[in-house]
């Protein structure tokens, strides 16, 4: 299970197999384990059989990392007809669910449970952002806060017990004087200080002339990463009422340092530079941007939101935001005095937006597609019944029947082909598979069909063998080559070469056809998706090929390059890795 919800690609934490407990001291022991494993971020347990609450107690009073209780099983379905005594015992997951929730509400232990089926992607999606949560959890317990300066006068909410703080979140909040500060930037190199600028060239457009000035955030810049590096710190503050010996607030310096992951609190508010450098731990790559991003956006939609929560609604509406799309929920804060605020909760919903939007136009397309055979086929035979051909013309009406009808089977096999692509593949068998012997079946097979247009085909390279699924490879190259007859010229050209290099098989599939524009090289793997329809119709495609193409290599962690040039051919580089991810 472990290793299949690894593969998903839907977790930002990698779930790593421990032990299936079966004794006080065997738990014991792997929560001990956790508790002191830097590299553990929390403890998930999944209880597949009936399992003895009491002897979870030992281990769960030591637990010092965040728990989670995943309420699922093993198989979709239980198996009525064939099931016996073993299965039985080994599948009892609703009743040990039981006894690990009465254990873990008895224990009044914090805990996250996630209940369904473990292999649905929002039940993933729920684990994933618990996950996140337990990076934070983490992240929190080893933060130090750097005050350079201390707390504005008279100001009251940058205040706080440090000491409380630290006890409860594990947060280090230090004092350093603004003497200090200014001793190290009068160390700072011009070296550095050019280091520092040549950075804000890449990421910022000056709007001024005076350099000077840029220069000298860039010598704040670099002491204070300096001071934070040999502290060990991840986040600081400053304050505008402490200046001594600076020239500048570090605005500049403090905006680029935030960018690069450090938290930042202006006016002394080192709570705030503890949280962002918390959630910037939590988020990964673009998702930091968007995280950003939906704290600080507001619109007339969140606006009515807000409003409806301060009036004691609960309400929820779908905005759109740097092109992601977020549902949005939210409550009012209540006791027994009144409405205190609101909280809004933002559920990233792209995959599901985006998806059903393909669903939609991938059901127009087979529609549309599907009608128009059909609306030919019974005109032609509805010209035929009404005596209106012409005995000599019988053939040819005959034939565009035969034809339509051909076009119609194929299209309804290739949308049978990526309807399955589309479905759990885990059942797929994979096996060692000689990409070489692959594609001399596929010039075989298709040998016929480009001579009688004469274009030569030729096989180069050498036997590459990779673990693959062989039928979903023989499709893929089958669908390269076919395409390459399709969009060719008579009297033409292919070449298919398979090699080796260090890390990957590389097959190659060149055409001398029409070539490809550059502004729809980009969308040939979309379904449905042809480059000259009159062409495709003409040549019997349905649009999907590529698109079979590309799920095939999805599945087997490779890449595709397309090298095009209209008037001058088409050549397909398909990358596949030597060892299987999956």
């Amino acid at each position: 299970m472990a290793d299949k919800l690894n593969a998903s690609g839907n977790l930002p934490c990698k779930l790593v197999y421990k032990v299936t407990a079966k004794t006080n001291q065997e738990i014991a022991d792997v929560v001990k384990e956790a508790n002191y494993n830097d590299d553990c971020l929390g403890i998930v347990t999944w209880c597949h059989t009936f399992s003895p609450s009491k002897m979870w107690i030992n281990g769960f009073v030591d637990l010092q990392k965040p728990y989670c209780h995943f309420a699922t099983q093993y198989n979709r379905e239980i198996p009525n007809e064939e099931i016996d005594m073993d299965f039985m015992n080994l599948n009892q997951a609703a009743h040990g669910d039981r006894e690990h929730g009465f254990i873990g509400a008895r224990m009044r232990l914090p805990r996250k449970v996630i209940a369904g089926y473990w292999q649905d992607k929002p039940v993933q999606d729920e684990l994933a952002a618990w996950m996140r949560a337990a990076v934070g959890y983490a992240f929190s317990h080893k933060l130090r806060i750097v005050r350079f300066g201390d707390n504005m006068r008279d100001v009251a909410v940058t205040e706080g017990d440090k000491v409380e703080t630290q006890i409860k979140l594990g947060w280090q909040v230090d004092y350093w004087p603004v003497g200090h500060l200014v001793e190290t930037m009068d160390a700072v190199t011009e070296a550095e200080i050019d280091a520092q600028m040549a950075q804000y060239k890449d990421r910022y457009d000056f709007a001024t002339d005076d350099l000077d000035t840029v220069r000298y955030q860039a010598k704040e810049e670099a002491a204070m990463r300096k001071i934070l590096e040999r502290e060990g710190a991840q986040a600081f503050i400053n304050n505008f009422q402490d200046l001594y010996g600076m020239e500048q607030l570090p605005g500049l310096a403090s905006q680029n340092m935030m960018a690069d992951g450090i938290g930042y609190g202006g006016e002394g508010d080192w709570k705030v530079a503890a949280m962002t450098a918390i959630m910037k731990a939590m988020a990964e790559e673009d998702d930091l941007a968007a995280g950003e991003e939906i704290i600080t956006s507001r619109n007339s939609v969140v606006d009515s939101l807000l409003d409806k929560a301060y009036d004691g609604k609960t309400s929820s509406a779908t905005i759109i935001i740097n092109s992601r799309s977020y549902e949005i929920h939210a409550s009012p804060v209540e006791s027994d005095e009144g409405i205190h605020g609101a909280v809004l909760f933002y559920v990233d919903v792209t995959e599901k937006v985006e998806a059903e939007q393909l669903r939609r136009e991938f059901s127009a397309n087979v529609s549309h597609e599907l009608k128009t055979p059909l609306h030919s086929i019974s005109g032609c035979a509805e010209l035929m019944l009404s005596g209106i051909v012409k005995e000599e013309d019988k053939p040819r009406f005959l034939k565009q029947i035969y034809d339509e009808a051909q076009h119609m089977v194929s299209l309804i096999e290739n949308i049978i082909k990526i309807s399955r692509l589309d479905e759990e593949v885990d059942a797929l068998p994979v096996d060692k598979v000689d990409l070489y012997e692959i594609a001399q079946t596929v010039i075989e097979q298709l040998g016929n069909k480009a001579a009688s247009r004469g274009i030569v085909m030729d096989l180069s390279g050498t036997h590459v063998t990779i673990k693959g699924v062989k039928t979903l490879l023989y499709e893929m190259i089958y669908n390269l080559c076919d395409n390459a007859i399709k969009y060719n010229v008579d009297d033409g050209a292919i070449s298919v070469s398979v090699k080796k290099t260090k890390d990957a098989a590389v097959v190659k599939v060149k055409d001398t056809g029409v070539g490809i524009s550059e502004d729809q090289q980009e969308r040939i793997f979309e379904r449905f998706y042809r480059i000259d329809k009159s062409h495709s119709r003409a040549s019997g495609g349905t649009g999907l090929g590529l698109s079979i193409v590309k799920h095939a290599a999805i599945w087997h962690n490779a890449t595709i390059k397309v090298k095009s040039k209209l008037g001058k051919g088409t050549t397909f580089i398909v990358r596949f890795p030597l060892k299987l991810k999956k």
